[in-house]
């Protein structure tokens, strides 16, 4: 991807190898720019996102692929993986409202519930097969608070683990649409006039 062409070297480029050899070179060069998309969406993923399983980073994936228009390189997260669906990458690349099911409340964590490296324990878990005993309070203010039984303040006031609320708001990350403006502007100019990329993923 480094250095500049004009589009009359590239058509030069084309007669001197012959169309079948310069697309298995062009091929080549698409390769490369599939594996630095990856690889800076999963370092944009891990830098902008707090995570303890690395599902949604581990689902990153890019392809060439080849149709009557031309090339294609996609960039993509979320689908399924062996633990199930992922997906939650639409909402995490532009952000959104998360709500919770009807009946049902989404729990935030405080931090009692985080870990040393700021992300929930209890990720991916139902309160109820921890073993854990827990419960409900409500402060004077309204809000509803999770603490465990076996877990108060000095005074003996429970010790809120998670805020219980209805919907919250995530903020949009761009790990992949930041991926695909980095790569691209280190590319070729004429090789980008040949491409589309594409985002794709679970809600996305």
């Amino acid at each position: 991807m480094a250095g500049t062409i004009s589009l009359s070297e590239w058509q030069q480029s084309v007669k001197r190898l012959g169309a079948g050899e310069f697309r298995r070179r062009l091929r080549l060069n698409l390769e490369a720019m599939r594996l630095e998309l990856v690889s800076q969406a999963d370092r944009n993923a891990k830098a902008s996102m707090r995570t303890r399983t690395s599902r949604l980073r581990g689902s990153i994936r890019s392809d060439v692929l080849v149709d009557g228009k031309g090339f294609k390189v996609t960039l993509q997260a979320g689908g399924r993986d062996a633990k199930g669906p992922i997906s939650y990458a639409g909402i995490q690349e532009f952000g959104g409202t998360v709500r919770a099911k009807a009946g049902r409340a989404l729990r935030i964590p405080l931090s009692p519930a985080l870990t040393g490296a700021g992300v929930d324990r209890f990720v991916g878990e139902k309160l109820r097969d921890t073993g854990i005993p827990w419960f409900v309070f409500k402060a004077r203010s309204g809000a509803a608070f999770l603490a465990r039984n076996d877990d108060t303040l000095p005074d003996g006031r429970p010790r809120a683990w998670y805020k219980l609320t209805k919907s919250t708001q995530i903020k949009r990350k761009l790990f992949l649409g930041r991926a695909v403006d980095s790569v691209l502007a280190k590319s070729d100019p004429v090789l980008r006039s040949l491409l589309a990329v594409s985002l794709q993923g679970e809600g996305i």
